[in-house]
């Protein structure tokens, strides 16, 4: 009872933004790289970079994380495929159609 009432307190519990960052800091201190507030979160954020990952002008560190997105993301190699960045996938609930009423 007492293990499963842990488990569920350290599933419910998530750190705020001054602690992921302040630990994200630690970890690029620890292997020497250079550490820039402008994280890599979602595919926006890789679409914003696959021009300057296209050119080179990437840190090392940067560019390994966009290929080890680019690895998981379907949507975002193809952006780096077409070279464009205007392709935006709607991820939202199709409306259904209207019910026949006889």
């Amino acid at each position: 009872m007492l293990l499963k009432a842990a488990v569920q307190a350290m599933k419910t519990d998530a750190p705020d933004a001054a602690q992921v960052a302040e630990s994200a800091k630690r970890v690029a201190d620890r292997l020497n790289i250079d550490f820039t507030a402008n994280a890599i979160e979602s595919c926006k954020d890789v679409a914003h970079l696959l021009p300057a990952y296209r050119a080179g002008n990437l840190s090392s560190a940067r560019s390994l994380l966009i290929e080890a997105h680019l690895r998981d993301c379907s949507v975002c190699r193809a952006l780096l495929r077409s070279g464009s960045q205007t392709t935006v996938v709607n991820w939202s609930a199709p409306t259904p159609a209207r019910a026949f009423a006889w």
